[in-house]
């Protein structure tokens, strides 16, 4: 919220307007606050007022945050970290940024993968390749895999990301599992792991890499119409069949983690995405950091 002066004057008797910059100025010399090179009189609760007499937001609050730290690998995680960083160095900015963009397969050829050094590609989840079989499958993904980027000695394939949150649910074929909202009320832990499992073999079998699953979403509000995407409005519940479920995705660490039966998991979607204001898809989550950490963001610790 701005404020609107009648004459241009440093006032703060000002008329409330919404402020276009959103920048947290309250009330300025000029009539649209803060703009330009104006000075900022004064701003909005938890902006403070710099030198330069713009508006600059402080957040106050705080959480408790838990110390949660990567798996390690021994001494490969080093052998990793080295060589990804030796490729990276040879690359061209170019590169760079190919490697860092996802294009959507129905809008891009692997010939142009290639040419841009694209790093991965996605079938969203309304989209099909026609023909569904896991043999058409398949050979699309061939393709694909063939569109590397070249970096020195090191070649580098593209990822290939599917919305797989119920089984690989694009084929005619595959397995179908039930909605998030059902599993939560089957709350089995072991069962949730077998269905991450069943679907990254699946996956596997057809030459995809990526699933973008599972859902941590804590619904808070039946009028959000997504509610049947999340396990559970209880956050430790959903904390715990993510968790399985990425384990059944990608292998337990130290054991046959991303082996030859695995993908990648993507814990998703965003915190408080399920607790949104009225309900609304995608829109503003309202309350304090510590209740998005606990309802909200805690889920995503164990995955």
């Amino acid at each position: 919220m701005g404020y609107k002066q009648g004459v241009q004057s440093a006032r703060l008797d000002c008329k409330p307007i919404e402020d276009p910059r959103g920048d947290g100025c309250r009330a300025s010399y000029c009539e649209k606050c803060g703009e330009g090179d104006r000075e900022c009189l004064q701003c909005r609760g938890n902006f403070t007022r710099t030198d330069k007499g713009k508006c600059r937001y402080e957040n106050k609050e705080e959480a408790d945050w838990p110390d949660i730290r990567p798996p390690t690998f021994g001494s490969e995680s080093e052998i990793i970290k080295n060589e990804v960083a030796r490729i990276v160095s040879l690359m061209t900015i170019e590169e760079k940024i190919g490697q860092m963009t996802m294009a959507r397969q129905k809008w891009i050829k692997p010939s142009e993968m290639k040419s841009n050094a694209v790093g991965s590609y996605l079938l969203g989840g309304d989209d099909d390749i026609g023909d569904n079989s896991a043999q058409a499958w398949a050979r699309l993904s061939d393709r694909y895999w063939n569109a590397t980027t070249e970096v020195g000695d090191a070649i580098i394939h593209p990822l290939f990301g599917i919305d797989a949150i119920h089984g690989h649910s694009h084929l005619s074929t595959s397995t179908l599992f039930p909605h998030n909202i059902g599993l939560g009320c089957a709350n089995d832990s072991a069962l949730m792991r077998r269905i991450g499992k069943i679907t990254a073999k699946e996956m596997v079998a057809t030459g995809v890499d990526w699933a973008f699953a599972p859902s941590h979403a804590v619904a808070q509000n039946w009028r959000w119409g997504r509610t049947y995407e999340s396990f559970s409005q209880i956050p430790a519940n959903v904390e715990r069949l993510a968790k399985e479920f990425v384990i059944g995705l990608q292998g337990a660490v130290n054991e046959t983690f991303l082996g030859v039966e695995n993908v990648l998991g993507c814990a998703k979607h965003f915190g408080g995405d399920g607790g949104t204001e009225g309900g609304i898809d995608q829109g503003n989550f309202r309350g304090t950091l510590q209740e998005l950490k606990d309802t909200h963001l805690s889920p995503y610790f164990g995955s």
